[in-house]
């Protein structure tokens, strides 16, 4: 589970009861956890890694062999079948990101150890190219100082504050 998740949720909560947070997504298999307001998009820590890590033969903490797949692969408290790691280890996690023409707020811990914070510095310069020199888009990157792969409920609350002023 998610250290201060609770908190997040919470926030969200709230956050939709004055119809900016339309929707909020958790996903799994540590992709992160992304918020879509509208035209405005929040990833928290987000697993941009996968796909590199996938071709390399390593999941969390569990290793494989790339080339010889196993039918399932443990990540975690569950398992993830070959079809899901052959699409994604094809996958350029940058490409999918590219084309979203909304505002951008990525947050993510310097001591991550699950994703260096490097795929969210490169995500954050990707999409201020898309808004160089047109007005465009918003894009703000929060580096949580000592913020791992989920935030403890102090860390929540900070993040919370940056969801509120990025959608204010």
């Amino acid at each position: 589970t998610l250290h201060g998740e609770s908190v997040l949720a919470g926030n969200a909560a709230m956050l939709a009861e004055d119809n900016r947070l339309t929707t909020l997504l958790a996903f799994p298999a540590g992709v992160g956890l992304s918020v879509l307001a509208g035209p405005i998009l929040i990833l928290l820590y987000p697993a941009l890694c996968i796909p590199d890590d996938l071709r390399a033969g390593r999941l969390l903490e569990g290793t494989f062999d790339p080339v010889n797949l196993p039918e399932t692969i443990p990540c975690g408290s569950f398992l993830l079948g070959r079809r899901y790691v052959e699409d994604m280890a094809g996958a350029d996690a940058f490409q999918l990101i590219r084309g979203f023409p909304g505002d951008v707020l990525l947050v993510h811990g310097d001591a991550d150890r699950a994703v260096d914070l490097s795929y969210s510095q490169r995500a954050y310069q990707l999409y201020r190219e898309r808004s160089a020199g047109t007005g465009g888009p918003r894009t703000r990157l929060e580096v949580m100082v000592g913020g791992g792969h989920g935030f403890t409920e102090a860390e929540s609350r900070e993040v919370i504050r940056y969801m509120r002023e990025f959608l204010a």
